[in-house]
Parts: C-alpha cells; structure tokens; sequence
C-alpha cells in the first residue's frame, strides 16, 4: 500500500566458470525511495547471490500501473534486468 515498504526478493546468478562482481541497480517511479538492493554483490562461479530489496512506496495510492526495473551489470556490461509492475491501492494485502 502506499507509504509502506515494499520487500522483494532477487537472485543474481552466475553461470560462468569465475567469480563475478555484480553491480545491481535500480530504476524508480517519482516519489519513491530504495532502502535497500542497490549495490555490488560477488557472486562466486556458478552460484546465485540472493538479495533482498526494499523500496519506500509514496504516501498516496497510484492511479495507474508504475514499474521497477533493477539492471545487473558485469565488468561494465550489461547482464540482465528484470521489471516489477506496481499498482499501489489503499487497503491492500500484506507480504
């Protein structure tokens, strides 16, 4: 709901044969602010990092559909990026 901290949980993986440096970062709708999430994880070769983002919705309800995207980078490149569609209600249902 709005106002409220929004948990969501990531997993970066690393299919490689080596460990990685991965810089995850992310992209907010106006009014809302990242507690947690972005950062440079390592992640060891063939194995996933888990992450728990936690973003500070705005304090009023939304009257469309808003998107979070968080981008993964490696040795400057882009890995991947995955987009999390939000419809802020008052009332809503908990975690």
């Amino acid at each position: 709901g709005p106002g409220q901290i929004l948990h969501v949980p990531l997993l970066i993986g690393n299919g490689t044969s080596e460990s990685q440096e991965v810089t995850l970062t992310a992209a907010l709708p106006h009014g809302w602010n990242e507690q947690s999430g972005s950062a440079r994880y390592p992640v060891s070769a063939q194995d996933v990092y888990p992450v728990q983002a936690a973003l500070l919705t705005p304090s009023h309800p939304s009257q469309q559909w808003q998107e979070v995207t968080w981008k993964a980078q490696s040795q400057g490149q882009t890995i991947g990026s995955i987009t999390l569609r939000v419809y802020l209600v008052s009332g809503g249902l908990p975690q």
